[in-house]
């Protein structure tokens, strides 16, 4: 089928070559990608956990002083009445 031309059969031969390269850049492109956002978002879940875990401690310490507060008034109370 030579023609005097670029054989037909080659210049399709060569567009597949070259769609399949792209397509192969572009799916390593993205599985980097996906890994970089897994680490990310397990990052994240890390500091929110801590984040809350903090938060839940800091609402029981102020219950505590609450509760000692309250201790303390009552034994002033207690101490007064006698």
């Amino acid at each position: 089928m030579d023609s005097g031309g670029i054989d037909l059969k080659w210049l399709i031969g060569q567009g597949v070559a070259i769609a399949l390269a792209g397509i192969g850049g572009l799916w390593k492109v993205s599985s980097k990608a996906s890994a970089g956002d897994r680490a990310l978002y397990t990052k994240i879940d890390e500091v929110k956990k801590d984040y809350v875990r903090r938060d839940d401690h800091k609402d029981d310490m102020q219950k505590i002083d609450k509760q000692l507060e309250k201790m303390d008034d009552k034994l002033d109370q207690l101490i007064a009445r006698k």
